[in-house]
Formats: C-alpha cells, sequence, structure tokens
C-alpha cells in the first residue's frame, strides 16, 4: 500500500473546502476516460490482466491525496501515469513481455504468420506485429504517445525524463518502429518475399538475442537488399497507425474490481471529511489517529 495512504489521504486547505460530490465527480470521470486507459497501458507493461488490475488499484489509491488539489478531474491523468507506471516496473524488475502482451493485445499476430494483408484495412495486424518485435522501451513511449495521447512535457512527465530527452526517445522509437513494420510487411509476403531476410529471422528465433540486436540487423538488409525494396514499394508506415490498436478492457468481473476501489475512496473520503453544511460544502473531521483505508 503506498506510503502517502496508510494514514489516510494527506488534508489541505483547498481539499478540506471542496464539495461533498467532487471525489464522485472525479471518480466518474476516472472510470470512464482514465481508469479503463490506465489498465490497458498497464496490460502492456504487466503483460498479466490480474497483476494490471491490482496496479492500476495502488495507483488510484496514490494519488487519491492529489484530489482536491486539482481544478479539474483531468489534471489528475498526468498523477495516474506516472504511478501506475511505478506500480508496474515495481512488478516487474528485469522481466521482458512475451510478443502478444508486449503488441497491447492478448493474441496479437506475430509478423510471419497469416496471409500478406494489402488492402488498407488490413493495417492493423502489421502494426500490432511490428510493436510485439520493438523493445519494451520503445514499445511503451509509442503506446503513451499515440494510443494514449500522451505527448510533449506530459509524456517527460509521466517517463520522469526531461522534454528534451522524451522527445528525443518518442523520434527514436517511431523510426525504428517504421522499419520494423518493413520488416513484418517482407515477412508476411510468403514466397514472394525475401527468402535471406526469413533466414535472418528464423536463425534470430532460435537464440535468444536481445531485440535491439535483431533490429539492427534486419534494418541493414532491408535497406540494401533490392527484393526487400521491390516487395515494400513505396509502403511507409507512420507511427500515427498505432492509434488505430484499440485499449484492452478489463473483463467484467476486474473492471468492477476497479469501480470497487473508487468507491471506497469516495466513501472514506466522505467519512474523513465530515457532514456537509447547507451549501454543500464537507468540514474535516478530527483525523486524530487517523485510520487505514484497504483495497477491496
Amino acid at each position: 500500500m503506498p506510503a502517502e495512504f496508510r494514514n489516510g489521504p494527506a488534508s489541505g486547505p483547498a481539499e478540506d473546502q471542496r464539495p461533498v460530490g467532487a471525489w464522485h465527480d472525479a471518480g466518474q470521470h476516472m472510470d470512464e476516460t482514465l481508469a479503463m486507459p490506465l489498465f490497458d497501458y498497464c496490460t502492456g507493461l504487466l503483460g498479466e490482466e490480474l497483476a494490471a488490475t491490482g496496479a492500476v488499484q495502488d495507483s488510484l489509491i496514490a494519488v487519491d491525496a492529489q484530489i482536491g488539489r486539482q481544478t479539474e478531474p483531468g489534471e489528475l491523468r498526468v498523477p495516474l501515469y506516472f504511478a501506475a507506471r511505478r506500480q508496474c516496473l515495481s512488478r516487474r524488475p528485469g522481466r521482458r513481455l512475451t510478443p502478444a502482451a508486449a503488441a497491447g493485445q492478448s493474441g496479437a499476430a506475430t509478423p510471419d504468420a497469416g496471409p500478406s494483408p494489402r488492402a488498407v484495412g488490413e493495417t492493423l495486424p502489421i502494426v500490432t506485429a511490428a510493436l510485439a518485435r520493438l523493445p519494451d522501451r520503445d514499445r511503451e513511449v509509442l503506446n503513451l504517445a499515440f494510443r494514449h495521447g500522451i505527448e510533449g512535457a506530459d509524456l517527460a512527465a509521466v517517463l520522469g525524463l526531461s522534454s528534451r530527452r522524451a522527445e528525443s526517445l518518442l523520434s527514436g522509437a517511431g523510426d525504428r518502429f517504421a522499419r520494423s513494420a518493413a520488416v513484418v510487411v517482407i515477412l508476411r509476403a510468403g514466397e514472394a518475399g525475401c527468402q535471406v531476410l526469413a533466414g535472418i529471422v528464423s536463425q534470430q528465433d532460435a537464440v535468444s538475442s536481445p531485440p535491439e540486436s535483431k533490429l539492427i540487423r534486419l534494418n541493414r538488409h532491408t535497406e540494401s537488399c533490392p527484393g526487400c525494396a521491390r516487395v515494400l514499394g513505396d509502403r511507409a508506415f507512420s507511427p500515427d497507425l498505432i492509434g488505430q490498436v484499440p485499449l484492452t478492457a478489463p473483463p467484467a468481473r476486474l473492471r468492477l474490481r476497479i469501480i470497487r476501489t473508487m468507491l471506497a475512496l469516495e466513501a472514506y473520503r466522505r467519512k474523513a471529511a465530515g457532514p456537509p453544511d447547507g451549501a454543500g460544502y464537507a468540514h474535516p473531521r478530527s483525523r486524530a489517529g487517523g485510520g487505514a483505508h484497504r483495497r477491496s
């Protein structure tokens, strides 16, 4: 449990004077536009739905003390993603995601499986497969920017980096995504594709090596191979396409756990704030001996 919540959420002048329903309004906003996308983000980092649910719950608790110090519920977005990232990293030290979880969806297609997609409407399998072949850091940054709409200073804040470093990381990840997508297209061409490239992939899949080293060798080949250039043609893959990948929604039972956490936080705050006056504002109770609230 986050330390800031063990003795109850911190209280301040702005928090003590807010309307009784402020947490309810923020909680409803979290459920509809924050908590569920947050589940997708945590699932992408952890690769497991139950662990992701726990990370979302702990993130909601961790930022609970900030409710009332924000002018709008939407301002909790960056603190929530920052808290979620910390929760996820603490749950997966040194563990790499499986390709399916890495792509942001369960059951994502692998690059060398299935027919060759040519129609514009069949771009999604290429995008998810290209994401799955990227290093974890690239994939996280691209998902945050293009699937969750967190860019610029907000992206830097979530990652705990300077704006310049975050911008550089995003730019490099976008370039690597475009090259990874090109490799996927050529592999999906089957016999019409480049057999040399297919051989390189088979050799790399047979041994354990970091995604970075795999991408470097594949990119060097595709950039100098006439056969790969012929298959790829003038097709180019912008990282904007990543926004087409739908967010992963939690199963009903896990969504219920998240909602219960928000309701429990609302109930705790109502109790801590005390009864409202005639104007609808809560008056804080004494916090002597403040008790802890447990995650449901």
